[in-house]
């Protein structure tokens, strides 16, 4: 791991949580309520249906910064031509080099 990732990544957890599950829900939630951000990637819809939208979880922190990361464009639907092509995967896998660790 090289310095910058680890300046850049100080303080960071790491959660991975099933999100179609009941209790992953609930993990996320509990996390909402010590949170000062919230970012995701999720279609309007799915968020609202996980039951994370802004609304709910404006209830659970108040003040809380609510972020969406929309590959598509806003109001992401499910009619955009390009909606089956990962938006951010380039973003989310690849922090350093093909054939290196993280830089």
């Amino acid at each position: 791991m090289s310095a910058r990732f680890a300046a850049l990544n100080r303080g960071k957890g790491v959660l991975e949580a099933d999100l179609r599950g009941a209790e992953g829900r609930s993990a996320v939630r509990e996390l909402v309520r010590g949170a000062d951000v919230l970012l995701h990637s999720l279609a309007p819809a799915k968020v609202a249906g996980l039951g994370l939208d802004a609304g709910t979880v404006a209830a659970l922190r108040p003040g809380l910064v609510y972020a969406q990361a929309s590959g598509g464009g806003p109001g992401l639907s499910t009619d955009y031509p390009s909606r089956r092509t990962p938006a951010w995967p380039h973003c989310w896998r690849r922090t350093g080099c093909r054939r290196a660790p993280p830089c």
